[in-house]
Formats: structure tokens, C-alpha cells, sequence
């Protein structure tokens, strides 16, 4: 019987059949409720995530604008763990790392919008992820402004 439909009621008792239908997302209910997925502009917990991760990144943007003039030509960019410098760089790099973390934030947030109404427990996690790496970068940015 491969390949062949075979209809809910071969498989489900009579009484079990009235309670059950398809909606228009082609999800089962239990009830004759219409299951709703809520829209994703709507959720406040994933709005906020997403809020903070664009606010830490427009404050480093803001930062680095602001900082960038007083810098000298040469700027500390990375210690080691003895606090050896282990490179040197001019005052634009700051921007690479800010466009990297802006790129890795916008890929996360992507994810997560996609996968929102498929894994919503996922989507949360990486959307959480996203102000996290906001912060690491505003910390970061901060370091080595501070340092020079």
C-alpha cells in the first residue's frame, strides 16, 4: 500500500473524526477552533531581542563614529593572554569588526525570523543570541578605544 492515501478514518474510531480538522495552515486541531499563528511583528519578547540588538549596535556606530577622530594613526587591536600586543591597526579597522558583527546579527536575526513559526524555541534562542553579540561588540569596540 505504498504510495497510496489511505483516509484518517481507516486509522481513527468514529467518535474521534467530528473533533478533528484541517485549517487553512494544514495543522490538526482538537477543537473546531481556527489555530492561529500569531504574526511575528507581534510577539514583544522577540520585538525587544531584536530592539536591543539593533540599539547595541547603533550605540558602538555611534561610539566608534565619535572616537575615531581623537585616535592616533596607529591603534592597539589585540593582546594576548600575557598582555603582549599582538596586532596593530588603523582607526577604520574598528569598522570591519563593527560591519562583521552587524553581518553576523542580521544572518541571526534572519534565522530567526525564518524559523519562527516553524521552531519557535529556536528562533528564540538565536534571537537572544543577537543582543549578545550586540554587547560583545560594544564591550570590544569599547576596549580598544579606551586602551589607545
Amino acid at each position: 500500500m505504498s504510495g497510496h492515501f489511505v483516509p484518517a478514518s481507516f486509522y481513527l474510531p468514529s467518535a474521534v473524526l467530528p473533533c478533528l480538522r484541517v485549517t487553512n495552515n494544514r495543522q490538526l486541531t482538537t477543537d473546531n477552533s481556527r489555530q492561529w499563528r500569531g504574526s511575528i511583528l507581534r510577539n514583544h519578547a522577540f520585538l525587544a531581542l531584536v530592539g536591543g540588538a539593533a540599539v547595541l549596535l547603533a550605540a558602538s556606530a555611534v561610539y566608534i563614529a565619535v572616537s575615531t577622530p581623537s585616535l592616533p594613526e596607529k591603534i592597539i587591536m589585540h593582546f594576548d593572554g600575557d598582555q603582549g600586543i599582538t596586532r596593530f591597526g588603523a582607526p577604520q579597522d574598528l569598522w570591519w569588526a563593527w560591519g562583521m558583527a552587524a553581518a553576523g546579527i542580521v544572518i541571526d536575526v534572519s534565522l530567526a525570523g525564518f524559523l519562527f513559526h516553524r521552531d519557535r524555541v529556536l528562533s528564540y534562542i538565536l534571537a537572544a543570541a543577537a543582543p549578545v553579540v550586540g554587547l560583545l561588540l560594544f564591550i570590544a569596540v569599547g576596549t580598544i578605544i579606551s586602551v589607545n
